[in-house]
């Protein structure tokens, strides 16, 4: 059996089908099935957990007699048609010490930001919990919020002239050279 967890995007991109979790039977995943699994996954990364999915498959009988070493394998190959089967949220709390030296970087006037690879709902809701950002962004208007927190995809489309311009705090679902991009514009 093939087992995959992951980024609950990463995850349904490779999935075909899921186990409806009312009625545990196997059926397509369309849309209104999408839209359940990234509504519970929004709920739990608006709580600050990391939302992680899992899928499986169960190879065909001639994939078994084809394939004699599975590691040589291109990964799409094998993460294809897989059966969505669950979510779950994992809380991993910032230290201890985060949150004090957040503040003490801000009285000193010092601009702290977060760039992370968690989904935006759980960066934003640990920004909030450790001071990087205002506990009542929900008061700011939409603009102001997403000037604030953003992915990466939405700051590797700006130019570096609008990335001079931006305040942004938090860089969510980052990957390396999106932090060297952030690093090079702060210098």
């Amino acid at each position: 059996i093939i087992y995959t967890k992951g980024a609950v995007e990463r995850v349904l991109n490779c999935c075909t089908q899921w186990r409806d979790p009312a009625t545990g039977k196997i059926s397509t995943l369309d849309e209104l099935a999408i839209e359940t699994i990234e509504a519970n996954m929004n709920s739990l990364s608006s709580k600050g957990l990391r939302a992680l999915s899992f899928a499986y498959r169960q190879p065909t009988d001639y994939e078994h007699k084809v394939v004699e070493d599975w590691s040589k394998i291109e990964r799409n190959q094998v993460e294809r048609d897989l059966i969505f089967v669950g979510l779950i949220g994992i809380y991993d709390p910032p230290r201890p010490e985060t949150a004090p030296s957040v503040k003490k970087c801000h009285i000193a006037g010092i601009n702290v930001r977060m760039v992370t690879g968690d989904h935006p709902s759980t960066a934003k809701a640990i920004a909030q919990e450790v001071g990087i950002i205002p506990h009542d962004m929900h008061s700011y208007s939409d603009e102001v919020v997403k000037a604030k927190v953003m992915t990466a995809s939405e700051f590797d489309a700006l130019s570096d002239g609008q990335i001079d311009q931006l305040q942004v705090l938090v860089i969510a679902r980052c990957a390396p050279q999106t932090k060297v991009r952030l690093i090079d514009a702060l210098h």
